[in-house]
């Protein structure tokens, strides 16, 4: 089983989102949460800054696990695992293409939870409570 990690990034109420390429074999053009596979021998942790330095050119520096999310269903291959995070701190500013060539934008948190992708919504769902915790426990 493949596993992969994905990094919610929420900043003055708005979630750090990618657009699928169009030729992406399930989610042409849709917005999604950024993400990346677990290479063999990695820790799902170890995978996010990797992932976040490949493909945002950051560095996570306070983060929190959210629910891990099992993927299957129509047009899935195979199975796999998500396991995402909350980034709350990072070093570095995202660019607005991505490492795999990718745009990058701050969506609103309406626009995250339309989306067709049911795990974008239960990523984006588990990430506000914790997000508007660690925002009122770290005022800025």
């Amino acid at each position: 089983m493949n596993n992969a990690v994905a990094f919610v990034l929420v900043r003055n109420g708005r979630v750090l989102m990618e657009q699928t390429p169009t030729d992406h074999k399930l989610y042409r053009g849709e917005w999604a949460i950024p993400s990346g596979r677990i290479e063999a021998g990695e820790t799902s942790a170890y995978a996010l800054h990797r992932e976040m330095a490949e493909e945002l050119t950051c560095e996570p520096m306070a983060f929190v696990a959210l629910p891990a999310l099992d993927c299957t269903g129509e047009g899935c291959e195979r199975t796999f695992t998500v396991k995402p995070y909350l980034v709350h701190t990072w070093m570095g500013t995202p660019p607005k293409i991505g490492g795999d060539g990718a745009c990058l934008a701050w969506r609103t948190v309406s626009e995250a939870m339309s989306s067709p992708i049911a795990q974008v919504r239960m990523m984006v769902a588990a990430a506000l409570p914790a997000s508007a915790l660690v925002s009122s426990a770290y005022p800025s």
